[in-house]
């Protein structure tokens, strides 16, 4: 997944788009989450649930709630996938 990731954030840079590569913490990949290219920020979303850090509800909450369909959708099963281990988010979503 963080492999995924990288590769993704690689190809958008090749594509010119700014993206700085950090180590993948989950606060970097919580960064990435809000990248203006939406491959990155889908792919981050996507990693936030794999890895199942509580820290990154408030970031996918807020991506839940994007007019761009695709980020809204991955967030909204990034924040199921955090509920399935135990995570606490908030329920409004």
């Amino acid at each position: 997944m963080l492999a995924n990731l990288q590769r993704t954030c690689q190809e958008a840079a090749q594509s010119g788009c700014r993206v700085e590569m950090v180590e993948l913490t989950p606060e970097a990949v919580m960064a990435l989450a809000d990248s203006q290219y939406c491959q990155v920020s889908t792919v981050a979303i996507y990693t936030l649930g794999q890895m199942g850090d509580p820290q990154a509800c408030p970031a996918l909450e807020r991506t839940a709630r994007s007019n761009n369909v695709t980020l809204s959708v991955t967030s909204r099963e990034a924040v199921v996938r955090l509920a399935e281990t135990g995570r606490t988010f908030n329920n409004s979503l």
